[in-house]
């Protein structure tokens, strides 16, 4: 958020919270990728802004900026992974630490308490990973991979080190790919 009025200085920006996200609309059917993909396009052509885009994806993000890349190829420039998750990183939960099991359980408790939460993106990633790696092909285009170079203490040695494993597999997607490290960043390079 702090860049985006510097970088509209040169460029057309888009920038949302998918539903249920951070004070937006309470989503009423699933996040999967599928959806989601498919309620960015929607918005893009409500707001006016024809392809090729250059998507950024951070977190989660990244991985409905890779499925956007498959299912729509001829729609997309290019992407930034920004210390985005990958197909692999929902193995990484095995690694955690039983305080994060824990919090983890906890969260899914309470979001089961509130009926709009059983629609949540969080609960749909398996099914998003399942239909990125349904569609073999991705297309040549440029991407790059910000990856945070500060540790994060609630986050085990392990888990830092398969998912920083798992973000330089991403390189692999194109030819004309970088990896950067945010040396001065966590997870919000």
């Amino acid at each position: 958020m702090k860049i985006l009025s510097a970088i509209s200085e040169s460029a057309t920006v888009f920038s949302y919270n998918r539903f249920g996200v951070v004070g937006s609309d309470k989503p009423k059917e699933i996040q999967d990728g599928i959806n989601i993909v498919n309620t960015l396009r929607e918005a893009l052509t409500i707001v006016g802004f024809e392809p090729p885009y250059l998507l950024v994806g951070h977190s989660l993000g990244g991985l409905y900026a890779n499925l956007y890349s498959r299912l729509y190829p001829k729609e997309v420039t290019g992407i930034v992974f920004l210390e985005s998750s990958t197909t692999k990183d929902i193995s990484l939960n095995e690694y955690q630490g039983n305080a994060v099991k824990t919090i983890n359980k906890l969260f899914k408790v309470f979001d089961s308490l509130s009926s709009h939460q059983q629609f949540n993106e969080v609960n749909f990633v398996g099914k998003t990973v399942d239909q990125i790696q349904q569609i073999d092909t991705f297309p040549e285009i440029p991407v790059f991979v910000i990856t945070g170079g500060q540790e994060n203490r609630m986050m085990p040695e392990e888990v830092r080190k398969k998912r920083l494993e798992n973000q330089l597999e991403l390189l692999s997607l194109s030819k004309n790919s970088k990896h950067i490290i945010a040396e001065k960043s966590g997870n919000f390079p």
